[in-house]
């Protein structure tokens, strides 16, 4: 419909959906659940992105206060995303999800720029996360009443933005693709990360089905891409690229918003095949992660889930 979701966070319900079928269908002790749940979400993750070893980190890093832990349950989500991914290439192909320049070279000298914009994502992610929350709360209150008013209005601002604006609608992989092509000027980076963000706040809060993976690794990426600008500008050749705070950026707001830095590396390195930039995704998400700690800013997963379990179940987690 072009609203600012993504199918990774579907594919991995579904997944620990079909893990849960698996073992209701071969009647499994309950022992099993746990190992077949994470199973499919660890399957969910890397079909969605062809990244097999990010679905396993995501397991472990991220659904770690429910992921039961032992050789097994880590077996089981290893075969699980493997054999996801290895039908998705088969199926679609073996190319990376971003197709872009492999960045060669040392990046010693600018290594300090990294800790700087990991800084900033750690602000960006604390204001997205806290904005998330207000969205979901503004339409809980609306929905029940004027669900097809809000339909219709949110079908003609899709619609509108996506006529004049085609970039700032849909998940965002092509978006990410004219970015890292110098498609945009500056200024109209601004306004794309500006259009995108709270368009991603409005699309997620409306309920629609969707995850917000996609659309924040394009926040993430606009963002890196104009820092990289400026950088290239007050520092020419300390960079060759401004390209590379962009990939910086897949990582850095995934590790401020979910909380998830090895999951954030690990994806952002899978995704555009940039091996080489490890060093500076790590000095990234660990600047993010651990700013976003001290400012207090929740994993937001785990505020939905406690939010979600408080209004349905009302069950509060401490």
């Amino acid at each position: 419909s072009g609203m600012l979701l993504g199918r990774e966070g579907p594919t991995i319900q579904i997944g620990a959906n079909i893990g849960k079928m698996v073992k209701d269908i071969f009647k499994e002790s309950d022992k099993n659940n746990n190992p077949l749940l994470s199973a499919g979400a660890a399957a969910g993750l890397a079909s969605a992105f062809n990244a097999p070893l990010s679905g396993i980190i995501f397991v472990i890093e991220e659904m770690h206060d429910h992921f039961k832990y032992s050789f097994i349950s880590v077996g089981v989500i290893m075969i699980a995303s493997g054999t996801a991914d290895f039908m998705t290439r088969v199926i679609v192909g073996v190319d990376p999800v971003i197709k872009m320049i492999i960045f060669k070279g040392s990046y010693l000298s600018s290594l300090w720029l990294f800790i700087i914009i990991g800084i900033f994502f750690s602000i960006i992610g604390f204001i997205f996360n806290r904005m998330l929350m207000v969205s979901l709360d503004f339409f809980k209150n609306r929905l029940k009443s004027s669900i097809i008013t809000i339909s219709l209005i949110s079908g003609i601002i899709i619609v509108l933005t996506g006529m004049f604006y085609p970039s700032m609608i849909g998940g965002g992989y092509r978006t990410i693709r004219l970015i890292l092509d110098h498609d945009f000027t500056f200024s109209f980076l601004i306004i794309l990360f500006l259009g995108r963000f709270f368009l991603t706040l409005f699309s997620y809060g409306t309920g629609v089905p969707g995850g917000i993976f996609a659309p924040l690794i394009a926040i993430g990426v606009i963002f890196g891409m104009m820092f990289g600008v400026i950088i290239q500008n007050i520092f020419p050749g300390l960079i060759t690229h401004p390209g590379i705070f962009a990939v910086a950026g897949m990582a850095g707001i995934f590790a401020s918003t979910v909380r998830a830095p090895i999951t954030g590396l690990v994806l952002a390195v899978e995704m555009t095949s940039n091996f080489e930039l490890i060093l500076p995704l790590i000095i990234t998400t660990a600047t993010a992660s651990l700013i976003s700690e001290l400012i207090g800013n929740k994993p937001i997963y785990s505020t939905l889930l406690e939010r979600t379990l408080k209004i349905h179940y009302n069950v509060n987690i401490k």
